[in-house]
């Protein structure tokens, strides 16, 4: 890889900070001050604030390689993660639509490792029917 091009994949200090706060702070919420699980879960908002970094990826990826389609994201759904040798995986399901086109669902994965930049988009595809 040349170093233009290694320059650009290093992953920015503030993303894996992001990504370990993140993780931190999910975890610090889902215990209360006695070391127990708390009942307090996430509102929609947080929720979304959390996923909405990925679905701006995956989206991207889809536009780029199906062209004039141009999606524009409307509501993420949900995300799970998953670490596996040195990556973090994110699975996220959203829902995007094309100007005056309905919404259509979506599934993406992507790969976050701590060496790169932006995350690699392995999968985003639409879930069902192709849009018209």
């Amino acid at each position: 890889m040349g170093s233009a091009q290694s320059a650009q994949r290093v992953m920015p200090e503030q993303v894996v900070h992001d990504l370990h706060c993140e993780d931190r702070i999910l975890q610090e919420r889902s215990m209360c001050g006695c070391g127990m699980q708390s009942t307090r879960q996430r509102t929609e908002e947080e929720r979304d604030a959390s996923i909405i970094f990925h679905v701006h990826h995956a989206l991207r990826h889809y536009n780029a390689n199906h062209e004039g389609l141009d999606f524009v994201p409307v509501k993420p759904l949900m995300a799970a993660y998953v670490g596996f040798r040195g990556h973090i995986w994110a699975h996220v399901s959203f829902l995007a639509r094309r100007s005056g086109k309905p919404v259509t669902h979506f599934f993406a994965e992507l790969r976050y490792d701590y060496n790169f930049g932006t995350p690699t988009v392995e999968t985003c595809t639409i879930v069902g029917k192709r849009p018209p």
